[in-house]
């Protein structure tokens, strides 16, 4: 198998991760949840891109992360928050260092699809 992009759906959980902190919310609903890290993000995302790469022929030439949380509006009535990134390798076969990858997306929690966010893993 040659993949050149690829979509992973990942749920993340309320304790600390390299993808966020710790989700603590209280009964009412005030306070908001922690930050994508975006160094850890990336960084994860680096890392399985290129070891699916390694797996085949040709390496993988997109990735998109989808990423799922569970959080808590007022009286702990649960909801799910979603946010996404994407990791393009860059077309200059050249590049190395930060320079060898393209990270898009704004990568900030949001309860539904966001158009101009969706208009940003489109095709150049």
């Amino acid at each position: 198998m040659n993949l050149k992009k690829l979509d992973l759906f990942l749920h993340l959980p309320t304790e600390a991760s390299a993808y966020s902190a710790e989700l603590r919310q209280n009964m009412e609903g005030s306070i908001s949840p922690p930050p994508l890290d975006e160094d850890g993000t990336r960084n994860a995302a680096i890392t399985i891109m290129e070891t699916i790469s390694k797996a085949q022929k040709a390496p993988l030439e997109w990735l998109t992360l989808h990423f799922r949380r569970t959080g808590y509006y007022d009286r702990g009535q649960d909801y799910f928050m979603y946010t996404k990134m994407q990791l393009r390798r860059s077309k200059d076969d050249s590049a190395v260092g930060d320079a060898k990858y393209e990270v898009r997306g704004e990568q900030s929690w949001y309860n539904g699809s966001e158009l101009h966010e969706e208009m940003l893993f489109e095709e150049d």
